[in-house]
């Protein structure tokens, strides 16, 4: 057998078939394997999980990123709040997948929130005065 990435592996990960659909069994696609697996960190499953980030130039609070990251409602709990909080948002950022902004608003501290940069995984990009490019 091979995985997904071509390379000969000794297990496969399957999904059973829904409820009434008869018994049967298909492997995980690419992407579903990713977020399963135990070897895969929460900031690589932050990334490929679709729906967690935003569209690129689209901004999201900071509360509903953690709550996505803590409680998706199709892959589940990647990881905890704190992880979220003080780990895997400081690491999307420093790595150039989002951009902090906050939002000022009348007699209580500004609102966080962040916006998704044009970066993509598995590509190289370049910070150049607050743009990035992708290469």
């Amino acid at each position: 057998m091979i995985d997904a990435e071509g390379k000969p592996t000794s297990a496969k990960w399957l999904k059973q078939s829904a409820p009434g659909d008869g018994l049967f069994y298909a492997e995980l696609t690419e992407q579903e394997t990713v977020l399963v697996s135990s070897r895969i960190d929460p900031l690589n499953k932050v990334l490929h999980t679709p729906g967690i980030l935003p569209k690129e130039g689209e901004e999201i609070s900071k509360e509903i990123l953690i709550a996505r990251i803590t409680k998706n409602a199709v892959y589940g709990k990647i990881c905890g709040r704190d992880r979220a909080k003080n780990e895997i948002i400081p690491l999307l950022i420093d790595d150039g997948y989002l951009e902090p902004k906050e939002v000022p608003r009348k007699k209580v501290r500004p609102e966080i929130r962040f916006v998704r940069t044009k970066k993509k995984p598995g590509k190289l990009s370049f910070r150049t005065s607050g743009q990035v490019s992708t290469a």
